[in-house]
């Protein structure tokens, strides 16, 4: 569906579509990576978008969640890994909401929050993307977990992260969880 670079007048144009208007005001726009994953995200339901360090994947992600809250998913899941959970809950995700004008709840389930506040959160049927670190699908309580959140939609920032050999276990949970 979409194949190789996109034109500049094409990344413009969704860039207008896709950026809140105080932001575009402000001179943002998405990079060419980032208007295709818009693309990919709303027309194919989906994207794995591998590219360079501080190439703007982090807003990537982000515009997955903004076209598959679009798409109807009421329930989402982003992982991350641990070493960029505080950083993503403070900045990332505040940047972006305010950039790309995204109003979806966020429930952050990592920080240390207790695993009794956790599962009452990923039980609570409420909307909007929870954010986990990976470090949570190493836990006893992964399956429990990934059931209870039980999203619509999962998007993984840093995924090449979960290929390490300490990850395996996390890898195992996810997927069994969610056959």
């Amino acid at each position: 569906p979409v194949r190789g670079p996109l034109a500049p007048e094409e990344v413009e144009a969704i860039s207008g579509e896709e950026v809140a208007p105080a932001a575009w005001r402000e001179g943002f726009r998405l990079w060419e990576p980032q208007a295709r994953t818009c693309l990919l995200a709303s027309t194919v339901g989906g994207a794995h978008v591998p590219y360079r360090t501080g190439g703007g994947k982090a807003i990537m992600s982000f515009i997955a969640v903004k076209a598959f809250a679009r798409r109807g998913a009421r329930r989402q899941v982003l992982h991350v890994p641990p070493r960029v959970y505080a950083q993503t809950m403070a900045k990332k995700i505040p940047h972006a909401w305010r950039a790309l004008g995204i109003d979806v709840p966020v429930h952050g389930l990592g920080g240390g929050l207790p695993r009794e506040r956790r599962m009452r959160l990923a039980k609570s049927g409420w909307s909007g993307l929870y954010v986990v670190p990976f470090s949570l699908l190493s836990c006893e309580d992964a399956d429990e977990l990934l059931d209870a959140l039980d999203p619509d939609a999962v998007v993984v920032d840093e995924a090449h992260h979960l290929g390490f050999r300490h990850s395996s276990n996390s890898v195992r949970r996810s997927a069994r969880a969610r056959r």
